[in-house]
């Protein structure tokens, strides 16, 4: 069975305490298969981390209705910028 996102590779393997399973992943354009049991728990010893556990930290900017509406704009512009750049 495939799953592309974590969320549906946990519900694959869920239930599957102390089983052997076949596990393909591409890395960039390798396709690579190992054979690996889980554990008593039904965990391989990988587990995913989100960005805070990773170090990043994140802020809410408040802004107002007449500033958004100019940095929507300005956001807007430079988006197309770029893309007639990448297309030239």
């Amino acid at each position: 069975q495939e799953a592309a996102y974590f969320h549906q590779y946990a519900n694959l393997i869920k239930g599957k305490k102390n089983e052997k399973i076949s596990l393909t992943v591409l890395r960039g354009t390798d396709t690579v298969t190992s054979e690996l049991t889980l554990d008593k728990n039904g965990k391989m010893g990988v587990e995913r981390k989100t960005p805070e556990d990773l170090g990043f930290k994140f802020e809410t900017k408040k802004y107002t209705l007449l500033e958004s509406i100019s940095g929507g704009f300005s956001e807007c512009w430079n988006t197309l910028g770029m893309q007639k750049q990448a297309n030239q």
